[in-house]
């Protein structure tokens, strides 16, 4: 028996779909920096975008691993209308971001280069994308759009973690943030951080908050690992590369690791 009754979502339509989505944004063409979509060819380019999205949120409705009562003929179109609403709100968040790596990030010259080219936000602009469709509780797509940036970037957002504005990333690579991490505003991670959960048995897990939660203003340098549901990093703080933490931290607090001395003759 085939999976799924036969019905699945393209993953390739989908990631075809982040990419449209992005030029639409950040394109000649698309939303203007009001949030109004004045030209016909944009609106034409956007009835297209949302045509695809459709046909793929609605597999995704009709895939038989999820046939638990959630679905009616009516909701993938609600769920895209909706999502198309949101478009602009979505499209703010994400420049909000790329401004926060210009501010934080001396390479990072104008908004445009971090757009083009930088691994972080296009992780972070298909989270806030997924994370639409997270909410909407639609089936198999967030997991799929945030996949599709973990395989380019080797950065893993679940679509369920809570993301506050002006986020920066930088490098990426490695950097891993479970779906109930909850970050504030104005946050900064660098390669390698994990915000994960603590290792408990599958059958064991109560619905309970798994991953931490960051403050805001809070920077966490390379390869730090933070773990578990109560573990809470208070505002403005400071995590040191390469340390270990399943505590929660007070405010404006430094942890570091203490460094290895080399003594040179």
């Amino acid at each position: 028996m085939s999976l799924c009754n036969g019905i699945q979502p393209s993953t390739t339509n989908v990631r075809r779909i982040i990419i449209m989505l992005k030029d639409f944004m950040f394109g000649r063409s698309g939303i203007s920096k009001s949030g109004d979509i004045r030209r016909l060819s944009d609106k034409i380019a956007l009835r297209g975008i949302k045509r695809k999205l459709y046909a793929e949120v609605e597999k995704c409705y009709r895939c038989s691993c999820f046939k638990d009562g959630r679905t009616s003929d009516s909701t993938p179109q609600k769920v895209v209308d909706g999502f198309i609403c949101e478009l602009p709100s979505i499209r703010k968040k994400c420049l909000a971001d790329a401004m926060a790596s210009v501010a934080c990030d001396p390479s990072a010259e104008c908004e445009s280069i971090v757009i083009s080219t930088f691994p972080g936000f296009f992780a972070i602009m298909t989270y806030r994308i997924a994370h639409y469709f997270y909410e909407a509780k639609t089936p198999l797509l967030p997991r799929i759009m945030t996949e599709y940036a973990h395989s380019l970037t080797g950065i893993d957002i679940n679509a369920g973690a809570k993301i506050g504005d002006n986020f920066f990333i930088d490098h990426g690579t490695g950097v891993v943030i479970g779906e109930t991490a909850v970050i504030g505003n104005d946050c900064r991670l660098y390669q390698g951080v994990t915000l994960g959960a603590l290792s408990i048995k599958k059958e064991d897990r109560t619905g309970e908050k798994r991953h931490p939660t960051l403050g805001n203003n809070v920077t966490v340098y390379a390869n730090a690992t933070i773990l578990g549901g109560k573990t809470i990093i208070g505002d403005n703080c400071v995590i040191g590369g390469n340390t270990f933490v399943i505590k929660s931290v007070a405010e404006g607090s430094k942890v570091v690791v203490e460094p290895t001395r080399i003594d040179g003759n």
